[in-house]
């Protein structure tokens, strides 16, 4: 009998213990269901259509182009089939995704991977009315698309989401995602951030952040919420039979080249051809430092930026344009962000075979500073 009764009051104690811990947990987080209702003006449904005249060009274009040689068995595959469907069967493909109203002009973001070879585009707004779109500007490289649609019907009634600087995300920061997945319009999971500045071949200018709420094929191009309803990231890609294994773009990857999107229709984005690691504590100690920071330059391109600059491997990238490198990531960042031809000042702490390129005199502390000009990264470029 006692046993009996200090057995339910462990029991009851567990069970008023876990309730507590819950409700504490469920107190730390935002009201999704309000913020839902604050952000859900601002999301739209992209949908992209492919006209047979456009499909069939694609289909000859990859066969006739034997390069990646990967896919040419697969490009002519769907070459041979695509003719006949066309002729018996002449309607458009469709794909649909996911988007945001960026501003209050009608300029929407999506991911590019959605309107990816197709040429006719609407935009569904949350009242459910459809709106033609087009294409202002392209970004392959950081798979992000600049739609706009024409708001002089909706009489202001535009809603554009907020953004926040996602350099400063963290793992473990609450996040909600809202898009039509599966054709489900609306749908929102909520989750948390798994990582940052992830490097998974999801895009060619890898610096995802990963999340563990649920995505699905129709959330791409839709946006990453953090618990202020500010935009942190572009949902893009997810790992195929992984558990809520989620990746999304950065908004600042968007936001710093939205200007040249917008004006130019493509990105401008510096490069000066190194590739570069993080460091390591062995590595840190044999330098004189105190712990691992910098980027660590492993190779150098030839004829670029770089090595015009003195650049060698070896060499550890301390700053870059006056702000502190701590990590590689942060390296790519900064350069990314560059205008090409503009020079920017490095702080450099020197490798210990210094032959080549002569070096301008090092300072106290054995740093020295070089002078870089970045030029335009191209599709295909994977160093920085």
């Amino acid at each position: 009998m006692c046993l009996a009764a200090a057995g339910a009051a462990i029991l009851v104690s567990c069970a008023l213990g876990n309730q507590a811990a819950g409700a504490q947990i469920v107190g730390d987080r935002p009201d999704a269901s309000k913020l839902v209702e604050e952000v859900k003006p601002s999301v739209v449904g992209v949908d992209a259509y492919q006209t047979v005249p456009e499909g069939l060009w694609v289909r000859t274009r990859d066969f006739i182009n034997p390069f990646p040689l990967r896919t040419f068995v697969w490009d002519t595959v769907l070459f041979i089939v695509y003719i006949p469907r066309a002729i018996l069967y002449p309607f458009s493909a469709h794909r649909s995704g996911s988007g945001f109203l960026i501003d209050d002009k009608g300029h929407v973001l999506t991911s590019y991977h959605i309107i990816d070879q197709y040429n006719v585009f609407a935009v569904r707004l949350f009242d459910g009315s459809e709106h033609e779109a087009k294409v202002v500007g392209m970004d392959p490289l950081g798979d992000i698309a600049l739609l706009k649609i024409d708001i002089s019907k909706l009489k202001g009634a535009v809603y554009p989401v907020k953004t926040t600087d996602s350099d400063k995300v963290k793992p473990g920061d609450w996040v909600m995602v809202m898009g039509d997945p599966l054709g489900l319009a609306y749908t929102v999971t909520t989750g948390v951030v798994s990582a940052v500045g992830r490097r998974v071949g999801a895009t060619n200018l890898d610096d995802m952040i990963q999340v563990d709420a649920a995505l699905d094929p129709g959330n791409s191009g839709g946006p990453v919420f953090n618990a202020e309803g500010r935009v942190i990231g572009i949902a893009a890609a997810q790992i195929r039979g992984a558990q809520n294994k989620g990746f999304a773009v950065p908004i600042n990857m968007a936001t710093t080249v939205l200007g040249d999107l917008e004006t130019e229709g493509y990105p401008r984005r510096g490069r000066i051809g190194v590739i570069v690691e993080d460091t390591t504590v062995l590595f840190a100690s044999s330098r004189g430092l105190p712990k691992p920071t910098g980027a660590l330059i492993v190779s150098v391109e030839r004829d670029s930026p770089a090595q015009e600059a003195g650049l060698q491997p070896g060499d550890l990238i301390l700053e870059y344009g006056g702000k502190k490198v701590p990590d590689s990531l942060y390296l790519v960042r900064f350069v990314r962000r560059t205008d090409p031809g503009e020079t920017v000042t490095i702080k450099v702490l020197p490798a210990k075979q210094t032959t080549g390129a002569a070096r301008p005199p090092a300072e106290a502390n054995g740093l020295i500073n070089l002078k870089v000009k970045p030029t335009m990264i191209k599709r295909g470029f994977s160093v920085f």
